[in-house]
């Protein structure tokens, strides 16, 4: 991993975004004339296609890779007391139509599983959504949207296993009777799953991707964007997640395309679902910026 920026700066610069959680912070400095010593993340241009099934590529490995140091959320309740995961190794690439995002974090054990008092590991990114001005790290504000792709370590097991993880795997000494859809018509059995007949995305029976893209001006407001275009991958190996977060630099939904030879804010966050994290008991990085390579 690269030694570029020392840990020391890195930790530095995460208790100055720590102070101004809530307020409005400044713009990117300019864009394309941002000081060089700004950029934090580099995402480089390559030819040929994106490592995003593959987490552990070498490809993923450069001078842009950047250490960023992760605090508690703690603006907003539900808060998190302390941070379980002290920080993540980001790193971008893209070929002038995708961008692409690895994450890498130390943890014990994987949390990919979510029942009673059980939850999931998740890492996501933030980019701003109208304008390449650094919105409120609070997810945005009124009028000032974020964009965000949340990778879920529960969904990254569904896709793997090829079937939404069941509840008699869940808890193997369960009893039931027979089930609304063993009886029913679909269309009639579904009416015993709300959150299903009503479209929710995280009551459906399978996910096309382990990563969701979502909308927000501020927390309480993130909403499931319509158009779902990102992808991801996630591998939990050697004490440590692997997680790829890729979109289209044309994202379209009233989003700003993603243009090269410009700095870009962006920012993340990792929930541990061992560590009981979830919603917004999390841990993230302030604002960086981001150089697109042209």
């Amino acid at each position: 991993m690269s030694d570029a920026i020392t840990r020391k700066a890195l930790l530095a610069g995460a208790g100055v975004g720590a102070v101004a959680v809530g307020a409005f912070l400044a713009g990117c400095g300019g864009g394309e004339e941002a000081p060089q010593k700004d950029a934090q993340l580099v995402a480089r241009r390559v030819d040929g296609p994106l490592p995003v099934d593959d987490p552990r590529s070498s490809a993923w490995r450069g001078d842009g890779e950047t250490l960023l140091a992760l605090v508690a959320q703690q603006a907003a309740k539900p808060a998190l007391a302390q941070v379980s995961v002290p920080d993540v190794w980001l790193s971008a690439l893209h070929d002038g139509r995708t961008i692409a995002f690895r994450a890498s974090w130390a943890q014990e054990s994987a949390g990919e599983v979510d029942s009673l008092g059980v939850f999931h590991d998740a890492v996501a990114v933030m980019l701003p959504g109208t304008s390449r001005e650094r919105p409120a790290i609070t997810m945005g504000a009124p009028g000032a949207p974020v964009h965000i792709a949340q990778w879920r370590g529960s969904w990254q097991k569904d896709q793997d296993s090829g079937r939404r993880v069941s509840v008699p795997e869940i808890y193997p000494n369960y009893v039931r009777d027979l089930t609304p859809s063993e009886l029913l018509p679909p269309r009639t059995a579904v009416l015993w799953a709300p959150g299903r007949a009503v479209g929710n995305p995280l009551s459906g029976l399978e996910e096309r991707s382990p990563v969701e893209e979502l909308l927000a001006e501020g927390f309480g407001s993130t909403t499931h964007l319509p158009r779902q275009q990102a992808s991801g991958r996630g591998v939990f190996a050697d004490g440590r997640w692997w997680v790829t977060i890729a979109m289209p630099m044309q994202r379209g939904q009233g989003l700003i395309d993603i243009l090269g030879g410009l700095y870009w804010p962006v920012a993340v966050a990792v929930w541990s679902g061992p560590a009981g994290n979830r919603g917004g008991r999390k841990q993230y990085a302030d604002w960086a910026s981001m150089l697109v390579e042209a």
